[in-house]
């Protein structure tokens, strides 16, 4: 039975599903993340029929780009043929925020296609009619659904997910009018460029989409547990599965996540038998490697190639559910010459990727141990926001959510009174000064806190202690 942890930091909020003390999902949602799902009024710039789009004016310089299966169009009707018989240049149009940009310079993906996603049921305006996300549900209890939420149909399409079989119909009829409210509310906005409703917040977003049949939801500390059992006011099949884990140490380190964010950074994972898969991204593609190493010893090449390639087909299937990673990735096996041997690595790669909720598609592997794999990018993965682009910049803006977050966790740990102190190489406190984070830090501790340089310190390094 998987359960939910949540790490909500003062610089950050981090979630994990693990399943028998290993992680299997990750997510975290830092800067621009906290834009996801926003309903902005956006302006046409520009139509890029090239690039069967166009391009948006989303408000303070951040640009969006929409595509013409994701543009505006009457309930019912299908995806217009062509983009440009129904937007010009100059029109103002509520699009919602779905994909941040993976580097500086592009734009989001912007839909003007409006859902809008509760936990018992999902408004999705260009619909009509009422869907299961189970289509097999109990028969009466569907009809029952289908009758409470048919006055809503007059307004948008319903999909009823499955959390909706665990709760009364009032609180799904309650969650219903929340959502149309927010429609209406976007339908009369009148034109000019701004934000209409801001994006959920990583928490709201974890409870909304936390899975049936978790064990418990664990929360790192008292205070994300009060803002989480807020929340699940209006999500009740939640609040009996929610609790402080305190003990024995941080939370993310006793449940091997510390480990795992550790090898998504690094671009490593270690095999059992004694190899590793390596992997870096590209413009065009993440490129996985695949090799042998330690497991060299003793064995026939043969024998190595097929028993390290299945070890890596379900490590690679487990990572990019795991960092969220979409896209084409490249995966570079070691050689095999018997054809039994490559359909062994693509049925365990086939059995990682089941109870992956993203649609996958593979190629079969080709004659140079190649396999090429598309999986659906539903937005920034673990990687693009804890690696950034730029050689200098990931270690120091890891390093700075790394010690806020340590510097919050002994101070709540820590119940001898006093300041909160923290030391830092110059490089690191400049960039704790810049923003507002020892503001934040101060308020959420009920501390005063004091920073140091320290030039002695590594460029990256950082240390805090209660004194």
């Amino acid at each position: 039975m998987a359960d939910l942890l949540i790490e909500n930091s003062v610089s950050e909020c981090r979630v994990a599903l693990v399943d028998e003390q290993k992680p299997y999902e990750l997510s975290l949602m830092r800067g621009v993340a906290h834009w996801v799902e926003s309903i902005n009024m956006a302006r046409v710039t520009r139509l890029a029929p090239e690039f069967d789009g166009a391009f948006l004016d989303l408000g303070g310089g951040v640009e969006g780009f929409l595509t013409r299966r994701h543009a505006p169009r009457e309930r019912g009707a299908p995806v217009p043929a062509r983009l440009d018989g129904g937007i010009h240049e100059g029109q103002s149009v509520p699009v919602q925020l779905m994909v941040p940009p993976s580097e500086q310079g592009k734009s989001w993906t912007v839909s003007a296609d409006l859902h809008r996603k509760g936990r018992y049921i999902t408004l999705i305006p260009s619909q009509a009619g009422l869907s299961f996300d189970d289509e097999g549900a109990d028969k009466r209890a569907q009809a029952r659904l289908s009758e409470a939420l048919s006055p809503i149909l007059k307004d948008s399409g319903v999909r009823v997910h499955t959390p909706a079989f665990l709760v009364d119909d009032d609180v799904v009829l309650s969650e219903a009018s929340r959502l149309l409210g927010q429609l209406r509310a976007i339908r009369a906005a009148g034109s000019g460029v701004r934000t209409l409703l801001p994006g959920p917040d990583h928490l709201w977003r974890s409870l909304r989409d936390a899975p049936v049949g978790l064990g418990a939801i664990r929360c790192s500390d008292r205070a994300t547990l009060a803002k989480a059992t807020s929340l699940t006011n209006i999500w009740p099949d939640l609040t009996p599965l929610l609790l402080c884990d305190m003990g024995g140490g941080a939370l993310f380190e006793r449940y091997g996540v510390e480990d795992a964010l550790d090898e998504i950074v690094k671009g490593e994972i270690a095999l059992p038998s004694g190899g590793r898969i390596s992997f870096e991204d590209t413009r065009a593609a993440m490129v996985i490697d695949v090799d042998a190493g330690a497991a060299r010893t003793g064995r026939s090449v043969a024998r190595v190639a097929h028993m390290v390639n299945l070890e890596a087909a379900t490590a690679i299937a487990l990572l990019l559910r795991r960092a969220n990673i979409g896209g084409l990735v490249l995966v570079d096996f070691i050689d095999m010459a018997k054809h039994d041997d490559r359909e062994a690595v693509l049925s365990a790669l086939d059995a990682g990727f089941k109870a992956d909720p993203a649609p996958i598609r593979r190629s079969k592997i080709n004659h140079h141990g190649v396999l090429s794999i598309t999986r659906k990018r539903t937005g920034l993965s673990v990687r693009d926001q804890m690696v950034a682009k730029s050689v200098s910049l990931p270690k120091l803006e890891n390093s700075l959510h790394d010690l806020l977050r340590r510097a919050e966790r002994t101070a709540v740990m820590d119940q001898r009174p006093g300041t909160l102190h923290l030391a830092a190489a110059p490089a690191l406190a400049e960039k704790l000064r810049a923003g507002e984070w020892l503001a934040l830090l101060a308020r959420r501790t009920a501390r005063s806190v004091d920073l140091k340089d320290r030039a002695d310190l590594a460029p990256d390094d950082g240390q805090c202690w209660i004194g």
